[in-house]
């Protein structure tokens, strides 16, 4: 029969072993993790040639899954029956109450037209919740502002204007990029006319 001491040392001693196997496994699963998650990320700027290549091919713009490339922090002055309204997070910003939304970096949109020259694009359902992106002069597709008021671009969001801070000013659209584009064109194979017999004796 084991003493309790020496019950409770090798129970101690099996739980040292144990954490010390899991802290030389730790920087390998997190390696194995941070792969993961970067092979889930969007791997290419949607450029114009890429907008180019989808109308070459039939293939409507709505159907392209894109992504915004950095975090997009708007934030407006308001109250409490416009945050209702809008569905945003009311916080307080240098003493400051304030209406924020956030569309954290690769969140996954839709374009769903155009106006202008520029893409309508949606990141949530919701009355008025879309942002314009323009073609810059890269021929990316970056977040387009109706005014700026020094360092900071105005956009209308959910029925209000708010004000991205500073570093959403650049924020750029990113894709996942395939081999190919499939062409949504429907395509069938004629079977020809053929000349009718001439009738011999007629």
């Amino acid at each position: 029969m084991i003493a309790p001491w020496h019950a409770s040392f090798n129970m101690k001693k099996t739980t040292m072993t144990h954490q010390v196997g899991l802290s030389r496994h730790f920087p390998l699963l997190l390696l194995l993790l941070c792969l993961v998650a970067w092979s889930c990320k969007p791997t290419s700027v949607f450029l114009e040639s890429a907008r180019l290549a989808l109308v070459e091919n039939a293939v409507e713009l709505r159907s392209v899954q894109i992504y915004n490339d950095k975090a997009i922090i708007m934030r407006i002055k308001s109250d409490s029956l416009e945050v209702s309204q809008s569905g945003g997070k009311l916080m307080m910003v240098d003493g400051e109450q304030v209406i924020e939304f956030v569309i954290k970096a690769g969140t996954p949109g839709v374009i769903t037209g155009t106006q202008n020259g520029k893409f309508l694009v949606r990141f949530e359902s919701g009355k008025d919740k879309i942002l314009q992106f323009y073609k810059n002069t890269k021929g990316a597709f970056q977040i387009d502002s109706a005014k700026w008021i020094g360092q900071r671009g105005l956009v209308k969001y959910a029925g209000l204007t708010f004000m991205l801070e500073a570093e959403s000013n650049d924020v750029i659209l990113m894709y996942k990029e395939q081999k190919r584009f499939r062409s949504a064109a429907k395509s069938r194979t004629l079977k020809g006319l053929k000349v009718p017999k001439q009738q011999i004796g007629r």
